[in-house]
């Protein structure tokens, strides 16, 4: 006879037995192993379910009607990094006086075809005098 234990306390929460080479277990009526309960269920279950919408989390999550009562976190850190294309530019008080004072680049790439050289990738520079 195995006992599997909650790995905190040691406690059983089943038993089982070996037949043919494969253990069968039957739960104990231990109703700790099971109600363990966080304040913030709602968005745990956010996050283990890949940060859906407040929509479909509470269509998911609609077998257990103390979980709908639970406002979702609506600044979730990984939502908010997801939706976010691009670090924002600050505006820069520095000005080029002259050509070539000041220039910008960027790469472009990778293209889905290639340019008649082979290349999938190109440089843009931009002068910010001109």
């Amino acid at each position: 006879m195995r006992r599997p234990q909650d790995l905190h306390s040691r406690m059983p929460i089943g038993a089982g037995e070996k037949r043919g080479g494969v253990f069968y277990f039957h739960s104990l009526d231990d109703v700790r192993a099971y109600s363990i309960r966080r304040k913030d269920t709602s968005n745990l279950w956010h996050s283990r379910l890949g940060h859906p919408s407040e929509k479909i989390l509470r269509s998911a999550l609609s077998f257990d009607k103390s979980l709908l009562s639970v406002d979702l976190n609506k600044n979730c850190d990984a939502c908010l990094r997801g939706k976010k294309t691009r670090d924002i530019f600050h505006t820069s008080n520095s000005r080029a006086f002259d050509l070539f004072d000041m220039i910008h680049c960027d790469v472009w790439g990778p293209y889905r075809s290639p340019a008649t050289c082979g290349a999938r990738y190109f440089l843009t520079i931009v002068d910010d005098f001109s």
